[in-house]
């Protein structure tokens, strides 16, 4: 009965893990480093610290994403830190490393100081968003955000404005401590392999 055969055989390539007509490449810009899906987004009830660093002039295009959360002030925190590589065929990335490691109360407390001064918003100000250096063809991208239950900041960057220049080794410190030296990223967030090693 050929009708039959051919009447099974989407079920059998989906029986098969044949990837469906939807998970094809999505019609989208190459979203931020920072809200790619390798990390959940936060939820609006935690304190959280996210930073993320895209070279502008790298190929295949990397970047990287640093986030420390807890829940309240006296729990634990959480660090995530995500490597991302850009799809060649496709504007999403994917995750090329991923560390993740508790961090005592102290050392959310001492990062959280370092980064206070771009974290506290005004009185009135509930939700503050800081657009800047997107247009930039070299450089560094970065992109800041800081919450608390009550408040939230965002702000993109490039590492050469004076206050990316001042965020960015906060957070390439945190990475050199908790990622190997093999995969570590030069100042710039690039890669310090070879080109014939990439």
């Amino acid at each position: 009965m050929p009708g039959f055969a051919l009447s099974i055989l989407p079920l059998a390539l989906h029986l098969a893990g044949a990837p469906p007509a939807a998970a094809s490449c999505p019609r989208q810009p190459l979203p931020p480093a920072i809200e790619s899906a390798a990390l959940p987004p936060l939820s609006p009830h935690v304190f959280g610290i996210e930073f993320a660093a895209s070279p502008m002039r790298e190929y295949p295009g990397e970047a990287w994403v640093v986030r420390l959360s807890r829940r309240n002030e006296r729990s634990e925190a959480t660090l995530d830190i995500v490597r991302l590589r850009r799809q060649m065929t496709c504007n999403r990335y994917d995750v090329i490393g991923r560390w993740t490691a508790p961090l005592p109360r102290a050392d959310y407390a001492r990062i959280a100081a370092q980064v206070a001064p771009f974290t506290v918003p005004p009185a009135d100000i509930v939700l503050r968003r800081d657009r800047g250096q997107h247009g930039v063809l070299d450089g560094t991208l970065i992109a800041f955000r800081a919450q608390a239950p009550n408040w939230r900041i965002e702000r993109d960057l490039n590492a050469g404005d004076p206050i990316g220049a001042r965020l960015a080794p906060i957070f390439h410190a945190v990475v050199a401590r908790h990622v190997p030296a093999a995969a570590l990223p030069d100042a710039d967030w690039r890669r310090r392999s070879a080109p014939e090693n990439r």
